[in-house]
């Protein structure tokens, strides 16, 4: 094996392990959410789903229109 391989392995097996022990820490910190929160994230997160679905299906009947129009 050549010695840049070697030193390109070297770097991959520090910058893991610098990236575990930055996960190790953030998981050490983090807590569970309490219901409340959990069920203001569920809301939240299902208003902005239908959102962006609602203006997906705007824009396809928009397309739609178009190609009906000058098709």
């Amino acid at each position: 094996m050549s010695f840049i391989k070697k030193l390109k392995i070297k770097k991959i097996g520090k910058n893991l392990k610098h990236n575990l022990l930055e996960y190790k820490r953030v998981i050490k910190i983090s807590k569970k959410p309490s219901k409340k929160e959990f069920e203001e994230v569920l809301k939240i997160t299902g208003v902005g789903m239908i959102l962006i679905g609602f203006i997906g299906f705007i824009i396809q009947l928009f397309v739609q229109l178009i190609e009906g129009v000058f098709g």
